[in-house]
This record gives structure tokens, sequence and C-alpha cells, in this order.
């Protein structure tokens, strides 16, 4: 009983040695970037731009791949999501006071379950929210959750669902 304790205790520190460190790139309007620095393993990735930082992209969130929610917060200078296209572990994603230019790469998402949009959209590009924003490829949705802030026809958004039983709020 003794040996066998030792070996899961021996398991157990080896994983935790051994556990691969993913690095993922931030990049920001002035051509900089960062890096930081994720357990492979993370389920969770909580991400936002503090004041003053201006965040334009990320690059390796692929290389995670138990991830299963999103949270981004206060990115207003992202022009491309495409760096969260096809993360198909990711279960639930919620966005907040961020900017938008574009939803195609939420339908490249598979494994959604829970999308909470609490953003903006330029109103140079408010033209995309009179088409219906295409969701047909999140087969596991249950819940969307659709608020533009600067925009006064929330209630008359569209979206191509997989299926109706789909529970929308818009605001």
């Amino acid at each position: 009983m003794k040996k066998n304790i030792c070996a899961l205790i021996i398991l157990l520190f080896s994983s935790l040695i051994f556990a691969d460190d993913i690095k993922i790139k931030q990049i920001f309007t002035n051509g900089t970037f960062s890096y930081k620095t994720f357990e492979e393993k993370n389920e969770i990735l909580v991400i936002f731009d503090k004041e003053g930082t201006k965040t334009k992209s990320y690059s390796g969130f692929e290389q995670l791949k138990q991830l299963k929610v999103v949270e981004m917060h206060n990115f207003a200078f992202i022009d491309d999501y495409s760096f969260l296209e096809n993360l198909d572990s990711v279960e639930n994603l919620y966005i907040s006071a961020c900017t938008v230019n574009d939803f195609s790469f939420l339908n490249t998402m598979k494994g959604l379950k829970t999308i909470e949009f609490w953003g903006y959209v330029p109103e140079k590009n408010q033209k995309i929210l009179e088409h219906p924003i295409d969701l047909s490829n999140c087969k596991y949705l249950e819940t969307l959750k659709f608020f533009v802030a600067n925009y006064d026809k929330n209630s008359q958004i569209k979206f191509k669902l997989p299926n109706n039983n789909v529970k929308v709020e818009l605001r």
C-alpha cells in the first residue's frame, strides 16, 4: 500500500513538473508584442486590455487544446478575431466591452454552448448587423445573449442558428 501511495505521489509531481507551458503572443497596435505563458491544460482563459494597453491581436490560442471557457474584456483595437477560429474545445465564450467588426469567427467555433456578447460594432461596419449572423455550425449552442451597445436596433438583429432550441436574449 505504501509503495502504491509513493508511486502515485511521484506520478503526480512528475506530471506537474513536466507539464508543458504554452506561450501566447499578444500583439499591440504599435507593432510591439509580448508573450503570456499558460499551462497547456488550461481550461479557462480570461484576458483583458488594461487602460493604456492597445492590443491588436493574439496568436497561439490553438495550442490550448483543453480550453473550455474564454472571457475577453475591454478590447477596442482588435480588428480581426480570427485567432479564435476553430477552437472547437471552447464551450463558453464571453466578450464584453470589445469592438468587433466581423462575427464570422463565431461560426468556426463548433463546440460553443454559450455565447455572450456585450460590445460595440463601429458605425461604418454596422451593415453586418442587417444580415443574419451565421452560427449554424455551432451545433451544441444552447444560449445566446447579444447586445451591441452603440446600435439602436438590437431587437432586429437576426441569427442563423443550428436549431430552434437555442435560447436567444437580445437587449
